[in-house]
């Protein structure tokens, strides 16, 4: 049986990682810097998985071909077998420590087998995160290790439209380990970024345009889901469910997601009948009733989601230079301002606004200036 790492055993590591790896006959070892959840893995042997179908919940039982370790352990073992594969399955903000602390494997790799191949898949949810992981290991290698980095080492993206908010409360009384996601039935990779032989598993699949695959799901459906947070909280809604149930709501994430569209067509080459294909795919996954992701969660950390470089205001740009006025976007950007939840990067961004007024706010945080076309049409959105 093949081995992979799957570094973090959290909703994506433990429930669409880990089941896509199981399909392709890998033995999974998780490692987690959660202690007492590796304990409880060992110790029960195995989770449930929750999937939605639009009939239902699929649930079944993943048993017998995983193991789980702390980052506290020494794990050489497991970065010095023949093929070694690696999947990366952090938050955003976790990526760098993630590097720091595999960096070190990297250089026992490169001094134990300094001509076999090792490579990493990194399930992070931001834009390119391949490309920061490979800057932050840089960062940290020098020498022979450095350069067993550059020859040996393959760092992958992802695409996939996997939605995995936290198991309810019925399903972790059943399973306190039980997981939960939308079921979605790929997730696509580099096929130009391994070193190794590419990892094969039935609902993998290996592309050559992953770049523009990532962007074009970060700046519609990531953006879609900040809108349904930005828009509906002010409302009273608590899910991302019962906010796209208000038909105005509706109506400007549809109108949003053609905006976005437009600049993805000119900037990234996508057919315009192909992103029709690629809403409809997100609207099917946003009234699933099964997925009911808290807003609190969709829209926390608005500080990073309204910077200059993320799902808002980046395809507002690109529709701007295609030449149309990302009207909808725009109102989502305002509204995002007026966010309110407790997270630290949201509390920023209401002391920014609060303190410095909207207008340096977006100059601060978006990035924009009051030249910029996208600016004036934030500051003139009176009803977000």
């Amino acid at each position: 049986m093949k081995q992979a790492v799957v570094w973090g055993a959290g909703r994506i590591g433990r429930g669409f990682v880990a089941e896509l790896l199981f399909e392709g006959d890998y033995f999974v070892h998780f490692v987690d810097r959660d202690a007492s959840l590796v304990r409880a893995l060992n110790r029960q042997g195995r989770y449930t998985l929750y999937k939605t179908r639009e009939t239902g919940l699929e649930k079944c039982v993943l048993a017998g071909n995983f193991l789980a370790h702390s980052t506290d352990e020494d794990l050489s073992s497991l970065f010095l077998q023949e093929d070694c594969l690696v999947d990366v399955a952090v938050f955003k903000n976790d990526l760098e420590s993630a590097a720091e602390m595999l960096a070190p494997y990297v250089a026992l790799r490169a001094e134990k087998m300094p001509r076999s191949p090792m490579d990493f898949i990194t399930n992070v949810n931001m834009n390119a995160p391949e490309v920061a992981f490979r800057r932050y290991l840089e960062q940290r290698l020098s020498g022979p290790a450095r350069d067993y980095l550059d020859a040996q080492v393959g760092v992958s993206g992802i695409f996939m439209m996997c939605i995995a908010p936290d198991a309810t409360e019925e399903m972790r009384r059943e399973d306190p380990l039980a997981v939960y996601h939308n079921g979605f039935f790929e997730q696509a990779v580099d096929a130009e970024a391994f070193r190794g032989v590419p990892p094969q598993a039935p609902r993998l699949r290996l592309s050559h345009r992953l770049a523009a695959e990532e962007a074009r799901k970060l700046y519609t459906l990531n953006m879609a889901h900040c809108a349904l947070a930005y828009l509906g909280a002010p409302r009273g809604y608590a899910t991302s469910f019962q906010a796209v149930q208000d038909a105005k709501i509706r109506r400007v994430v549809a109108g949003a997601l053609e905006e976005a569209s437009l600049g993805l067509e000119k900037q990234l080459g996508f057919g315009g009948e192909e992103m029709l294909q690629w809403r409809e795919i997100i609207f099917s996954l946003l009234l699933n009733p099964y997925m009911a992701d808290p807003l609190s969660r969709l829209g926390a950390d608005s500080r990073r989601k309204l910077s200059g470089n993320d799902r808002l205001v980046i395809p507002a740009q690109l529709c701007l230079a295609s030449g149309a006025r990302p009207v909808n976007l725009a109102r989502i950007i305002r509204a995002g301002y007026a966010f309110e939840n407790p997270d630290l990067g949201t509390r920023q961004v209401r002391r920014c606004v609060s303190e410095k007024g909207l207008g340096n706010a977006v100059q601060e945080i978006s990035a924009l200036t009051p030249d910029q076309e996208l600016f004036k049409m934030i500051m003139e959105e009176t009803n977000p």
